[in-house]
């Protein structure tokens, strides 16, 4: 019985941590995704 709530809880914490590094790989993309619309944008605007 405890062996298998520990596994369920150690593949739990698995889960918790690939979440969490899928949310920071998400919020690197959103804020490159800003940078770059950021970046056109101010090459557009100083565009001879």
């Amino acid at each position: 019985m405890e062996w298998t709530e520990h596994k369920s809880l150690s593949i739990t914490n698995k889960y918790i941590k690939f979440d969490n590094t899928i949310r920071i790989f998400i919020t690197i993309d959103v804020f490159a995704l800003e940078n770059a619309l950021i970046g056109v944008c101010v090459w557009i605007y100083f565009m001879p």
